[in-house]
């Protein structure tokens, strides 16, 4: 099972599983790339402020070995010269010192970002397992970290012992130059190090483009895993079409509670059924339940059980089913129909026992463009 995980991990890390790796640390990192950084920034402090180091350097050196007797046999003011010579030279390497920092920390984020996060300080003893030692000595990753660790180790040295054989000459001259030596073979190790610079940053170019592929490859999800990220972070579907279900019921349960306190259902008559409630208090008539087919009949037998007046009126059954939900009130543009159909139930109410109950409305229009039938049509 194993073995078929590790052929199965075909599918780029999602958004949390890269989050779980951030604060876990495994973010991507070139060592190549902060060495070149590094080495870049050197090269750029010392041809900036190369001069004024050597200098100050030289001033340095001057002064402690200057000194007189009386400093040489006073603890206390031989304390207080190292003190101040300590401070000049803080000051003279202190900024290059700084921008070999700033590069570091720059390389270090470049690829991965800015990553804080307590989780690689915690002991994790399994790592102390020869057989998971041994698993890692012989992972791919290991290969590949050991054929770059060799490539840069060839890089460097073949192209140092190429420097000195081509330069060979000059260190001859700078050894028999006398003082213009010591400027003939800063120059000559100056061009070493630009060397060495080129070195690094091809070696860079090919691990980042390495470590990035490794990083994607080794947080890579199975179909399986992703599926369970899925089931965790939106719920399992079954159980989020179950709870749908029983929502729906006690919807539709409470929707039927409200029938019975309705002033009207309005029918389309087989169709579409929308029972309607209206008393003072009231800012509009209210939709207390609606539905279709066997939802639609089950509130006219709840309505007909509870003596609420039925009305066949097709445009307004479908224009309200349409545009209105179960609790919002009947829209502005509708309130002329309603009014008849409130009207008529009025009347039935106030001719109850006394008479021929009144006609119901032959033709309750709606305005058009909010009948749903005549987009069909």
């Amino acid at each position: 099972m194993a073995d078929e995980s590790k052929e199965d991990r075909h599918l780029p890390a999602s958004e949390r599983r890269l989050q779980q790796a951030r604060e876990e640390g495994q973010v991507a990192r070139s060592r190549e790339l902060g060495a070149a950084a590094v080495t870049a920034a050197m090269v750029v402090g010392l041809w900036v402020a190369g001069g004024a180091v050597l200098g100050s350097t030289g001033a340095i050196l001057r002064a402690g070995l200057r000194f007189d007797q009386s400093t040489a046999l006073s603890p206390e003011r031989a304390m207080a010269r190292l003190g101040d010579l300590s401070w000049a030279a803080l000051a003279t390497f202190g900024p290059l010192l700084l921008l070999l920092a700033v590069a570091a920390f720059l390389a270090a984020i470049a690829l991965g970002g800015w990553n804080f996060t307590p989780k690689p300080l915690v002991p994790n003893f399994t790592r102390l397992s020869p057989l998971s030692g041994l698993g890692r000595l012989a992972s791919a990753e290991a290969w590949i970290e050991l054929a770059k660790a060799a490539l840069k180790a060839v890089a460097l040295a073949g192209t140092a012992a190429w420097f000195v054989w081509e330069n060979l000459p000059a260190f001859s001259a700078a050894a028999t130059a006398g003082n213009g030596g010591l400027v003939l073979a800063g120059e000559t190790v100056g061009r070493a190090v630009v060397f060495l610079l080129g070195v690094l940053v091809a070696l860079a170019a090919i691990d980042v483009p390495i470590v990035l592929y490794t990083h994607a490859k080794r947080l890579r999800m199975t179909p399986q895993e992703a599926k369970q990220e899925m089931k965790e972070m939106e719920g399992d579907p079954h159980v989020k079409a179950r709870i749908r279900g029983l929502q729906r019921a006690v919807a539709r349960r409470r929707m039927m509670a409200a029938v019975p306190k309705a002033t009207v259902v309005v029918t389309n008559p087989t169709h579409y059924a929308v029972a309607l409630e209206w008393h003072e208090g009231l800012r509009a008539p209210r939709v207390v339940a609606k539905g279709t087919g066997l939802v639609a009949e089950r509130i006219k037998e709840i309505a007909r059980e509870a003596g609420v007046a039925l009305l066949e009126a097709p445009p307004l059954a479908r224009a309200l089913n349409r545009h209105v939900e179960i609790g919002g009130d009947v829209p502005p543009a509708l309130y002329q129909a309603v009014a008849q159909v409130l009207a008529w139930v009025f009347q039935v109410k106030a001719a109850a026992g006394r008479g021929p109950q009144p006609e119901p409305p032959a033709d309750v229009a709606v305005p058009p463009g909010l009948d749903p039938a005549e987009a069909a049509a």
